[in-house]
């Protein structure tokens, strides 16, 4: 309803009206916009229909992620390239033990390091393209998983229950009306071509997908193209509850750890054991990736030496290091205190300091950080201390 503005010229109440003026034009135009949305409907006849179809559609993907996944693990278990004595031999370490049977999850963990080699000991006289060959069809598999999941979401609001839970038949014609905004996620679901969706270049994606049960908007692999880039810099603004800490930091910290670049994941002191715990779990869960904490306190050169070698040791293995700006601020105010005790002559500044520098010149060079809420982290106060 309109507002009341009677009364506020009486003892300076100028500044009143004209806010209770803006507050008005604001809320008419509020109702303005919500007037002309879109109202998404579905007629009880379609929505039976459009069940019906997704129901045919659930069988169909089932049963050929079902068979593909079976021809898949018959492969790898039983490989055909391995002829006589050496497949006997596999078979029969296979059965006694001595060599693991691979599994699902086996498989979903090598498609999860990307790397050829992880293949190749995991299976005998296995050739890189044998390999490749392998992981295509993983990733094959994935998408059908991930085509289901989108299935039986859709089916889960047609008929209002948890995904999974059966139907009667005869509740078919007793469908419960849909919210415009439920239309609108079937719609998102059912017929909305996904723009922007680059598997070829982070296949971190559907493994994500298919594992969480999370399908990732168009925004989302929008913010994800920004972040994933090693060459730019990048700040992005997102509303809480955009997927930033859930989707958007394990998805980076999987694609920027490569076994190239070191991936640095900058989270707020007050985050790291809430935050920083759930975020590692998603990352061992479905990446198979740890994380690498360190102690950046100590600056005696037994630790700067270890802090190298763990640094070097990450990058290589794709591993992603955790830490909050003031250990980074307070390690660097370290390297300047050297620097001067360097020019004094002390001994043991002397002998840190190369390797001070050789820290430095490896994040610098190979790092890329990923900075969670970076208004907090990154005040101009704490920047300009940083040497």
């Amino acid at each position: 309803p309109p507002l009341s503005i009677a009364g506020l010229d009486q003892g300076g109440g100028r500044a009143y009206k004209k806010a209770f003026e803006s507050l008005q034009a604001s809320a008419e135009a509020y109702q303005a916009k919500a007037a002309k949305e879109e109202v998404w409907e579905i007629a009880a006849k379609e929505q039976v229909a459009v069940y019906r179809k997704v129901e045919a559609e659930m069988t169909q993907v089932k049963t050929q992620f079902r068979e593909r996944k079976k021809a898949l693990l018959a492969k790898v278990r039983s490989p055909s390239f391995l002829l006589g004595k050496d497949l006997l031999i596999y078979q029969l370490e296979q059965a006694s033990g001595i060599r693991d049977t691979l599994r699902w999850s086996d498989l979903l963990a090598l498609f999860a390091k990307q790397d050829a080699n992880a293949y190749c000991a995991q299976i005998p006289a296995l050739t890189k393209e044998q390999a490749e060959e392998i992981y295509q069809e993983t990733a094959r598999c994935l998408m059908q998983q991930v085509e289901l999941q989108r299935l039986e979401q859709a089916k889960s609001i047609l008929v209002g229950k948890k995904p999974g839970e059966l139907l009667p038949k005869e509740e078919l014609e007793g469908l419960p009306t849909l919210s415009s905004e439920q239309v609108k996620e079937l719609h998102r679901l059912l017929w909305e071509k996904r723009p922007n969706y680059p598997m070829d270049r982070y296949p971190a994606i559907i493994l994500f997908e298919a594992i969480s049960g999370m399908l990732l908007r168009p925004d989302q692999l929008e913010n994800l193209e920004k972040l994933a880039d090693p060459t730019q810099d990048v700040l992005l603004e997102a509303i809480m509850g955009s997927g930033k800490s859930e989707v958007l930091l394990p998805l980076f910290a999987q694609t920027i750890a490569d076994g190239e670049h070191l991936g640095l994941l900058v989270l707020p002191k007050e985050q790291m054991q809430s935050g920083g715990v759930r975020l590692e779990r998603r990352l061992r869960d479905i990446f198979e990736k740890e994380g690498v904490q360190l102690n950046w306190e100590d600056v005696s050169l037994t630790n700067l030496q270890a802090i190298l070698a763990r640094l070097q040791e990450a990058r290589t293995k794709g591993q992603v290091v955790w830490l909050y700006a003031d250990q980074l601020q307070h390690f660097f105010l370290q390297e300047k205190s050297a620097l001067q005790r360097h020019f004094s002559g002390d001994k043991e500044a002397i002998k840190a300091l190369p390797v001070f520098q050789e820290i430095r010149k490896l994040l610098r060079e190979k790092g890329v950080a990923l900075v969670d809420e970076a208004h907090l982290q990154l005040m101009r106060k704490r920047e300009c201390q940083k040497p």
